[in-house]
């Protein structure tokens, strides 16, 4: 071995200097660059309340009404006070989501300092929080209160934000291209299957075309009866095979997809710079890795398929009917349908509000009353049980009200929803029925007129328009997934890059020549200042030093984690950056303080990253690590399983398992960060003559 880089923490000092705090998120700098004219606003003083709760208190959410309706003064003081604070609060949480999210986007691109809060900060990223904020306040705030409680420059502002912030991330298609192009010809013939099962529904689908069999039998033609006949049969019979094949290779594309864009995913991830991982918290991560890459298979396949189904049905009702009905009564028939899809796109709209009116209004009851039944102790320790149950009651009658004038509202509703439907029917039935009798069409083509418009085409196109509020969300997630595709590392190796040296062996000279050095998460702070030094090869040196005083920052540096912002790092003479990443990380080892195990064997995790190792081999770093004596003392012995964060060792034995991990390797330079701290003297002792043998 060239050489042992080991460090002390030298917690004895007696005038412990600590470093400057972090950033707060309220001094993140909106162009990215320290301090300067253009730091993040403040944003008032913690701990104040929410508008959405603010506003509850103005506005009664499962009523509809505010609440001076239940008897509170228009000038009552403390009214006055609480909607002031409500516009207050709402313009402060627009204008802090906004600068939240810019603040967010520029960590995420390498260009803002880290603060302290930054899982916060993070949380914004994608822009989900503050399209919330500016939904609730256009379609909650300012449409029930007023436009004063809302600033219409501000939310114009947001909006045009948002717009670009979706239009920055939907630049980067092209690798999310890549995932989606093997899918596109099992797509392309999954959508002609669709056509076809939209045309044969169409066609058999239909009680018009039932009815031409018995149509043909009171006219005599029972050849013709049993031909159509068997046509049904067939028909329907090919439908059902079609539709079985079209959902078959619908489910093999999204699920060949979703494993793609995860395996892509966390293929990027995983190639990041490290610094990556301290600007971005691991539940953003996960939800890019799993959330996202879920919702981009429907968002890809399945919505479209389900667009392109409705669609179809739509056109070839249309066709059918217009071949087999005279022109003008098409036009007749199809007139209405204008003012009904019209109709129903503003009845959804109204059946939603109620809906969501309903579901407050339930999580309101089952709060109260499992509240009241969780804390009964209490409810009896204060002899409140009598008053609780009037207070149930009277709630319960408020609820029921507030229920029937709901059901009442759905059943007008689509009563009138059906009358305009039976209307359709009705006038459809009127203008054929003297065609018929004239004999200028069959009862059958009338049935199927009635039925395909007022049915096939009404109800089909009320599905769609249910759909068209998911459109405004399809890109989120696709545009996310493609900005990370896209993202390259500066310092780690993309793909199989075999760039850079590969010597057999170091010689181990370590030397650092006026290294200056800030993490990137916070480039205001610097950690080494003109650090320089030289490891001879064989040596062991040692780094004492306070908290915070760049110890590790030394050693993630030898590893290349990061580069240092000023001066060179040089082993045997060259740069870090002339090796062979991979092959540079081969050679120098660590052993941390904080023990990493995996939740597999012991014997995997001391080989981790390593092939073709002997038994023999792997014995001996036991033996020099000082851990092969209580492996053998366990049932599994090397492939005893480790449990979750290595909870079945002691802090102790997990050391002496990533020192032999370490040691099997052989490398050329060994780090220890206060690698022994959790053994004993007798221990350390066996370990410091191991590593003086390699």
């Amino acid at each position: 071995m060239a050489a042992v880089v080991e460090y002390v923490d030298a917690k004895e000092a007696e005038h412990e200097k600590a470093p400057p705090k972090a950033a707060s998120a309220a001094r993140i700098v909106e162009d990215g660059t320290p301090g300067g004219e253009h730091a993040r606003e403040d944003f008032g003083p913690e701990g104040m309340p929410e508008a959405t709760w603010l506003m509850q208190l103005v506005w009664d959410p499962v009523h509809g009404v505010p609440t001076t309706a239940y008897g509170i003064a228009e000038g009552d003081e403390k009214l006055v006070r609480v909607r002031e604070l409500l516009k207050t609060m709402a313009r402060t949480e627009l204008r802090k989501a906004v600068h939240m999210t810019k603040a967010a986007s520029l960590i995420a691109k390498g260009s803002g300092s880290v603060p302290d809060d930054v899982d916060t900060v993070m949380s914004y990223w994608s822009g989900e929080k503050l399209r919330s904020i500016v939904d609730f306040q256009k379609d909650e705030l300012v449409k029930h209160l007023g436009p004063e409680y809302g600033d219409t420059q501000l939310l114009r502002g947001a909006e045009v934000y948002l717009r670009k912030l979706q239009a920055a991330q939907g630049k980067h298609m092209g690798k999310l291209f890549g995932f989606i192009k093997p899918h596109i010809p099992t797509l392309m013939f999954a959508s002609v299957l669709l056509v076809l099962q939209a045309i044969f529904q169409s066609v058999f689908h239909e009680i018009g075309y039932w009815m031409t069999p018995v149509e043909m039998a009171a006219s005599g033609d029972f050849t013709g009866m049993r031909r159509r006949l068997f046509q049904i049969f067939a028909g329907h019979l090919l439908f059902d095979v079609i539709n079985t094949v079209r959902e078959a290779y619908v489910d093999r594309a999204t699920a060949e997809l979703h494993s793609s864009v995860k395996q892509g995913v966390l293929g990027c991830l995983l190639q990041q710079d490290y610094e990556y991982f301290d600007r971005t918290p691991p539940g953003v991560l996960q939800e890019r890795l799993n959330q996202d890459a879920d919702q981009l298979g429907n968002n890809i396949i399945e919505f479209p398929q389900e667009i392109l189904d409705c669609l179809v049905k739509v056109i070839v009702a249309l066709i059918v009917v217009y071949s087999q009905v005279p022109r003008d009564i098409f036009v007749i028939a199809v007139a209405p349908l204008g003012p009904i899809c019209a109709l129903q796109y503003f009845i959804i709209k109204f059946w939603n509000r109620m809906d969501e009116r309903m579901r407050k209004l339930n999580e309101s009851t089952a709060a109260s009353t499992s509240e009241t039944l969780r804390e009964i102790k209490t409810v009896r320790q204060f002899a409140m049980e009598r008053k609780e149950a009037r207070k149930f009651s009277f709630n319960s009658s408020r609820c029921q009200l507030l229920k029937e004038r709901v059901f009442t509202s759905h059943r007008l509703v689509g009563l009138f929803f059906g009358l305009s439907i039976y209307g359709g029917l009705v006038l459809t039935m009127y203008t054929g029925a003297f065609r018929v009798y004239r004999q200028e069409m069959t009862f059958s083509a009338l049935t199927t007129m009635t039925f395909k418009l007022n049915f096939n085409v009404v109800h089909t196109l009320r599905h769609l328009i249910e759909q068209l509020p998911r459109m405004n969300r399809l890109m989120q997630p696709l545009a996310r997934i493609s900005e990370l595709l896209e993202s390259s590392p500066k310092i780690e190796p993309v793909g199989d890059d075999a760039s850079g040296l590969t010597p057999a062996k170091f010689r181990g000279l370590i030397q650092f020549v006026d290294v200056h050095f800030a993490y990137p998460k916070d480039p205001r702070k610097p950690v080494l200042k003109g650090l320089s030094f030289t490891v001879e090869p064989g040596q062991k040196v040692a780094l004492i030093g306070a908290t915070g005083c760049g110890k590790s920052s030394t050693m993630s540096l030898l590893q290349r984690l990061y580069d240092p912002q000023k001066g060179q790092i040089l082993i045997d003479g060259k740069p870090l950056k002339d090796y062979n990443l991979r092959h540079l990380r081969s050679r120098i080892v660590i052993v941390d303080q904080f023990t990493v195990l995996f939740a597999n064997s012991v014997r995997d995790n001391i080989i981790y990253g390593l092939q073709d190792v002997s038994d023999e081999d792997i014995e001996q770093a036991c033996k020099d690590a000082a851990c092969w004596d209580f492996l053998q003392e366990k049932p599994d012995k090397l492939m005893t399983m480790v449990a979750t964060g290595g909870s079945n060792f002691s802090g102790g034995q997990r050391q002496r398992i990533a020192i032999a991990r370490a040691i099997v390797r052989r490398p050329d330079v060994i780090l220890l960060d206060e690698a022994t701290a959790s053994l004993d003297t007798e221990n350390e002792r066996l370990l410091q003559q191991a590593l003086g043998k390699l």
